[in-house]
């Protein structure tokens, strides 16, 4: 679950999901990672690792709406998210690119 997601299960999670993907053909992905920062960025670095598949990766915010514990502060939301798709940007790799909803 969301609460047991830190950068090193989320890899590992990421890295079989992924490894599902690439073995049944999906050449492209939207997905959306996690509402932790640090497991969100694993799957784009997963995604580099393997080869594919293509992904648009977006961090998920939750400020409402949501179980205690996964509340996270709009600003804090917002701060996370800014450095999610700067990060994103700067390893400049077209397996994967940043993803945004509203």
């Amino acid at each position: 679950a969301e609460s047991a997601l830190n950068a090193q299960t989320a890899g590992e999670v990421y890295r079989a999901a992924i490894d599902d993907m690439l073995r049944n053909g999906t050449t492209t992905a939207l997905v959306w990672g996690s509402a932790r920062l640090d497991a969100s960025e694993e799957y784009v670095k997963a995604v580099v690792e393997r080869g594919g598949p293509r992904s648009l990766i977006g961090k998920v915010s939750m400020d409402r709406h949501c179980p205690e514990g996964y509340v996270e502060t709009t600003a804090q939301s917002l701060a996370d998210t800014e450095a999610f798709v700067l990060r994103t940007k700067a390893a400049n790799d077209a397996l994967g690119l940043p993803a945004g909803s509203p």
